[in-house]
């Protein structure tokens, strides 16, 4: 019982009562946010715009702020093995499934993830309606998974302030890895070994959402990798064109990726297709599109590159 109050588990039963009586659009819209295209694979997306078209150092330290926080976050689920709230508590609604809320309790994945990727979109891209935009996204995301029982308040706050510590470390290893190649290089080794022994455990640890955390581990390394081999061997340029042609090479460049986390999976099986689908993600996000944007710019002639 004292371990439920410090859950703050309390609060869960409330919210079902509300919930049992208020308007369905309201579930719809908590269920809508939880889902993993808006927490996890939207900014991906973002991080990936930021790379190709805008800044290729916030998208890079969005990228590793998400993957970081992703992984840590999927660690400690599995060391931890806290249950979900109805299994704590009984009288509370199974939401199993239709909230996504498979695996264990502590802390909240969807938490981390939107945090980590929303909030350093927040910090970076230098526009305030836009700040407070994703930010209010992040907010109704970590409130979601309250609203649907699918985590404590323990878990969805544990999950912020994993995903903000992450945030603000990282940030200073980032600063300090941008003064100098040697130091650059020294970080991208740094977090290959260092997150090494942690996607093993997430990996080896895992509960039945083993194919998720191969997922995370996958991206994790193509990213890392990709963002290396760009660094030191090819210095992709940032591609500075009118709107509409960032339009169409975006949703050009976007679609592997789509294929790669949501189609694979279903072809190759659920843990192969997501090993290769995330590693493919990494590369192609960091080094393969921009690598083929450069020459296709200078082929075509559509926009002229400039290295930021």
């Amino acid at each position: 019982m004292a371990f439920e109050a410090f859950t703050g588990i309390g609060l869960l039963g409330v919210l079902q009562e509300f919930r049992d009586t208020a308007p369905q659009a309201i579930e719809s819209f908590f269920r809508l946010v939880s889902e993993p295209v808006i927490y996890q694979y939207l900014p991906i997306a973002i991080a990936a715009f930021l790379l190709w078209f805008v800044d290729r150092r916030k998208g890079d330290l969005m990228l590793l702020n998400m993957v970081i926080a992703i992984d840590l976050a999927r660690m400690v689920k599995n060391v931890v093995k806290q249950p979900r709230p109805w299994l704590l508590d009984p009288s509370l609604e199974d939401v199993e499934g239709s909230a996504h809320a498979g695996g264990y309790s502590f802390p909240s994945g969807h938490a981390t993830a939107a945090t980590a990727g929303y909030g350093t979109f927040a910090m970076v891209c230098g526009s305030r309606p836009w700040a407070v935009l994703f930010t209010v996204l992040a907010a109704a995301i970590v409130f979601s998974r309250l609203y649907l029982g699918a985590h404590t308040p323990l878990d969805v706050v544990a999950g912020v302030i994993l995903a903000l510590s992450v945030i603000y470390i990282n940030g200073r290893i980032y600063a300090w890895a941008q003064l100098s190649d040697d130091n650059y290089r020294k970080a991208s080794y740094g977090y290959m070994i260092a997150l090494l022994p942690v996607c093993i455990a997430m990996v080896c640890l895992a509960d039945r959402s083993s194919g998720t955390n191969v997922l995370a581990f996958a991206l994790t390394y193509g990213t890392l990798v990709g963002r290396h081999l760009e660094h030191f061997r090819y210095r992709c340029p940032v591609i500075v064109c009118d709107a509409l042609r960032k339009a169409v090479l975006f949703v050009l460049g976007m679609v592997p990726v789509v294929i790669c986390l949501l189609v694979l999976p279903m072809i190759f099986g659920h843990v192969p297709g997501y090993a290769v689908g995330g590693a493919f993600t990494g590369l192609w996000v960091t080094l393969l599109y921009p690598l083929i944007m450069r020459r296709f710019t200078v082929v075509r002639g559509i926009a002229a590159a400039t290295v930021q």
